[in-house]
């Protein structure tokens, strides 16, 4: 007696396999290719946070100092870049107190915080006027203070170029992520080249 009710059992054809090995395969290299782009804009979030709290810093520096900016060791610029094993920033290797030197000690690294990039590299400031193009005096016009190396000129070369160096501009705003010259001496904008392509600025 034949039994109608047994099902055969019908496997995978070698098609069907394919299809999905394939598909498989496209989600796996869209989540490859997507997930360094995220981790950029996630670690460029960040870095807008802490330059955003750089610039909180200078104002509450402002407000205990007269509203004036930390002076520059230098006559047109200063570069904070030596630091100790504990972060502080040092000048033959003793502690700073005053300028920005001083700043970067007793503001940004206030309670044992640190100030460093989420790669892991220290942050270092690198201070300068800015200076208008073309010498005119007028408010609006862009900067050319600074050198090749510092975060406002920085658009031909790629984030892992640079040395996790902000430019921090006197005599600044911003308009967008451009600084300008601005008049008044107790202005300043901080400009910082992103991973993800383009430049933070803000002013204070």
């Amino acid at each position: 007696m034949t039994n109608n009710n047994i099902k055969t059992k019908k496997g995978f054809t070698i098609i069907e396999v394919v299809l999905v090995l394939a598909v498989a395969g496209l989600i796996f290299m869209m989540v490859f290719l997507a997930l360094p782009a995220l981790q950029r804009s996630q670690k460029d979030t960040q870095r807008r946070d802490q330059l955003s709290g750089l610039v909180t810093q200078i104002i509450q520096y402002q407000a205990n100092n007269r509203n004036k900016l930390p002076t520059m060791s230098g006559t047109t610029s200063e570069t904070v870049s030596d630091f100790n094993g504990d972060g502080k920033a040092v000048t033959g290797g003793n502690v700073v107190t005053t300028g920005w030197a001083g700043f970067y000690n007793n503001y940004l690294l206030a309670g044992g915080d640190v100030f460093d990039d989420p790669n892991g590299d220290q942050y270092k400031l690198y201070v300068t006027a800015c200076n208008p193009e073309g010498g005119s005096k007028k408010n609006g016009v862009a900067c050319s203070g600074g050198t090749a190396t510092t975060s406002q000129q920085r658009n031909s070369v790629s984030f892992e170029e640079q040395d996790y160096t902000i430019l921090i501009l006197t005599n600044a705003t911003c308009e967008g992520e451009q600084t300008v010259f601005n008049t008044g001496d107790r202005k300043v904008a901080v400009a910082y080249k992103l991973e993800g392509g383009g430049t933070f600025c803000q002013g204070n």
